[in-house]
């Protein structure tokens, strides 16, 4: 059995990591409601703190630090442009190998550009003939 289960009480992290197994859900989940779940499965009384810390922990659980998701863009991109053809993506960090920006362009999308509408628009609003 997980030693942190034998304590008297239950570290956010762990509730979170329990929550998360247990319901599988974090999308749309408020602090209230894993207090309100932790009470009913296991008869533990949060604080709405707690249950915030809970959530955040669980949050990271799921789905990595932004850290996690910055370092996985290049993959990403990459299978990305395997999966789709013609596909043209850019990404641009700094000196400091900080994120700067990321350009996609579907292929679908740029296959669509010559279908459209060339269309010329004045705004004459400013122009006055006085």
């Amino acid at each position: 059995m997980d030693r942190v289960a034998h304590r008297r009480r239950a570290t956010p992290r762990y509730i979170g990591q329990l929550f998360v197994e247990r319901t599988g859900l974090i999308d749309g989940i408020v602090p209230r409601q894993i207090a309100d779940s932790m009470r009913i499965m296991f008869g533990l009384n949060l604080t709405y703190t707690t249950s915030y810390r809970a959530l955040k922990f669980a949050q990271v659980f799921v789905r990595g630090t932004p850290e996690d998701g910055y370092a996985n863009l290049p993959s990403y991109l990459r299978r990305l442009k395997q999966a789709n053809p013609g596909t043209i993506t850019h990404l641009l960090c700094d000196e400091e190998d900080r994120f700067k920006y990321c350009f996609v362009a579907l292929a679908a999308s740029t296959a669509g550009f010559q279908y459209l509408k060339r269309v010329i628009v004045v705004d004459g609003t400013h122009l006055t003939g006085k």
